[in-house]
């Protein structure tokens, strides 16, 4: 027999007529048991003794000629005869059948079953059931059966068959509607009961495979960040698919979200638009999307798909999942609501343990540290920045760094690339791609380290900027206005701790400074020793003025025309500087002590003025200040102090 799976190759039956009552057919069935027996009759008297051919039925008319499908059997289910109509049926020829069983024929019933039946008829005498019998083409049809047994010859069964495919067709794909349908609302209430976004998504997907026997599939959520639908869950498929982000128009799912309606592709491996990608990692032969709307608004899309060798999608799956596409729209909708109100609570509570914390201590550099960790644990973001602003040479440094090394280019001058215009606007700066935004001078350590987006708020007290809190992210980001205001409040409130920080290191070396010169006074006043005087200034100056390099120069016991370096701090090689010697009209040095005022040189290098500028460049020293040591008319040598 030819495949099952082969279409039908005869035309269907065009029967217009009304369709006959249960009495007529049971009058039909008795006329053509009357001209059973009288044929049989016939074929059982002697030759001589049958009709005329006039009085005969020619081609036995009534039983070959009927709307209706006959067939004659034997007690063992051996074809003997079969009119035209039945035939059509089933696509085969009256002497092709008459050669044939009716296990040959039966679709769904077994040899036994079909004897058991059998019996049931010879003992009752007639019978009325549904079969399906198998064309020729290998194609069902859905049959009516009503039987007569005539025990006549052994035993006869006559058969009327009325076809009923297209009933039963319908039938089948209403049951199989009202089962999807009551599944789509159970489902409903499952998935609107989970309000965790992430769990969410995998149970829409997982139901949805169910809902239409997909092999497998996969839910998009749209972005407006990106302007694509990017995968955030599916199924049967690996993680390649996390690579399968979708402009509308493009795709299977890209088609369905900008057409706003559902999409069947039964011939996916030949269809114009399918994803390369999906063709080379995957053996999808149909899939079908459904968009994810909620009011108007596009959400998403649902892509559902079969490997090959497996199911085509129906228009009765298109409506199933339109619906339940309907109903996961709202529930993502909800969950992202309960999230976002989730959020805002927790994020309440996070800006309050951040104020507690980064309020907590006076220390700044403790301060700055706090700050940075906070920043990074309430924005979820692993790489922050915490730069500061030195107004007197308008530049921005580091002062703090999660999650990244030290790039090149520190300090920057106040607004020159992203973090220098926050520090110069005092506005928060966005940029979705720092790798290929000009304005950044630190494009290549971003493209280094991968990283993607740049996020600048400024940490500013009234209308003076003290610093620049960045958040840089390698995966794309966007924030919300609500986000941004809660992150701009941290910066606020960071902003306070850094100037309570500043005051009180403020008046802490204030504090120390007055209580270095009272010690200072002190000794100058009380004390005769030399060494002991001089060590108590050089300390001092440590104190008053930190990281400076102080020297003292006085006149040369050997030499009076000279000053020598008597004593120093902060040199690098203090031993040999101890050799120089300066006249009195030479150098910074000279010039203190003839004009009896301070005398400063903001670079050493270049002034002409400053003697051992080879000293200087070794020691490191860029600027420095001269003052001359003056008692009563005498002036007794010079105190220079250098940065």
């Amino acid at each position: 027999m030819p495949p099952r799976h082969a279409r039908p190759t005869a035309p269907p039956i065009q029967d217009t007529a009304p369709l006959p009552t249960a009495a007529e057919l049971l009058a039909e069935n008795a006329n053509l048991r009357n001209r059973i027996v009288e044929l049989e009759a016939r074929q059982a008297a002697p030759s001589g003794s049958h009709a005329s051919g006039a009085e005969a039925d020619p081609s036995g008319t009534l039983l070959h000629k009927a709307v209706d499908g006959f067939v004659l059997l034997d007690t063992e289910a051996r074809i003997l005869d079969a009119n035209e109509a039945y035939c059509r049926m089933v696509g085969y020829t009256r002497g092709e059948l008459l050669t044939m069983t009716v296990p040959n024929m039966e679709a769904s019933e077994t040899p036994e079953d079909i004897r058991r039946r059998i019996r049931e008829i010879v003992e009752t005498g007639g019978g009325r059931f549904e079969a399906r019998h198998l064309r020729k083409d290998g194609e069902p049809v859905d049959l009516e059966v009503s039987v007569t047994f005539f025990p006549a010859n052994g035993g006869r069964l006559s058969c009327l068959l009325r076809d009923i495919t297209a009933r039963k067709q319908a039938e089948r794909a209403l049951e199989r509607r009202g089962h999807q349908f009551e599944t789509v609302r159970a489902i409903g209430e499952e998935i609107s009961r989970e309000l965790n976004l992430a769990r969410l998504l995998d149970l829409i997907v997982e139901r949805a495979v169910g809902l239409v026997g997909a092999t497998g599939g996969a839910i998009y959520l749209w972005t407006e960040a990106e302007g694509a639908l990017v995968p955030q869950a599916w199924s049967q498929h690996g993680d390649w698919l996390s690579r399968h982000r979708v402009e509308l128009g493009q795709g299977l799912p890209g088609v369905a979200a900008a057409r706003r309606e559902g999409l069947i592709v039964n011939d996916y491996r030949t269809w114009p638009g399918a994803s390369p990608l999906v063709l080379e990692r995957s053996r999808i032969a149909a899939a079908i999307a459904e968009p994810l709307l909620c009011r108007e608004r596009l959400v998403g899309v649902l892509a559902l798909d079969s490997e090959e060798g497996g199911r085509h999608f129906s228009e009765d799956d298109r409506r199933a999942l339109a619906l339940f596409a309907t109903q996961a729209a709202i529930a993502i909708e909800n969950a992202r609501l309960h999230a976002a109100a989730v959020w805002k609570s927790e994020e309440l509570g996070a800006l309050l343990r951040a104020t507690r914390s980064v309020m907590g201590g006076l220390n700044l550099q403790h301060t700055l540290e706090v700050i940075a960790s906070e920043a990074a644990r309430i924005a979820r973001c692993q790489h922050v920045k915490l730069l500061l602003v030195d107004r007197e040479a308008q530049t921005i440094r580091i002062g703090v760094l999660r999650g990244l090394a030290a790039p090149d280019g520190f300090p920057l001058p106040i607004g020159a690339g992203l973090s220098g215009t926050v520090a110069a606007t005092g506005r928060p700066l966005y940029i979705a791609d720092t790798q290929n935004d000009p304005r950044s001078l630190l494009a290549p350590f971003d493209r280094a380290l991968g990283l993607r987006t740049y996020l600048g708020l400024p940490i500013r007290i009234r209308d003076e900027v003290l610093g620049v809190l960045t958040f840089n992210t390698s995966e794309p980001r966007q924030y919300a206005a609500d986000e941004l205001a809660y992150y701009a409040s941290f910066a606020d409130q960071a902003a306070l701790a850094i100037e309570n920080a500043r005051l009180h290191e403020a008046a802490a070396r204030r504090s120390e400074r007055l209580a270095t010169l009272n010690t200072l006074n002190r000794t100058l006043t009380t004390t005769t020793d030399h060494e002991q005087v001089v060590r108590q200034i050089l300390a001092a100056l440590e104190v008053l003025i930190p990281g400076a390099v102080a020297r003292l120069w006085l006149w040369d016991a050997n030499r009076a025309e000279d000053f020598r370096l008597v004593a120093s701090a902060g040199l690098r090689s203090p031993v040999g500087a101890r050799q120089l010697l300066v006249r009195p009209t030479d150098g910074l040095v000279g010039l203190a002590v003839t004009t009896r005022q301070a005398v400063t040189s903001a670079d050493v290098a270049a002034d002409p003025r400053f003697l051992n500028r080879s000293w200087a460049e070794a020691e490191g020293l860029r600027s420095s200040a001269i003052l001359p040591l003056i008692c009563g008319d005498q002036v007794h040598g010079a105190l220079a102090v250098s940065k």
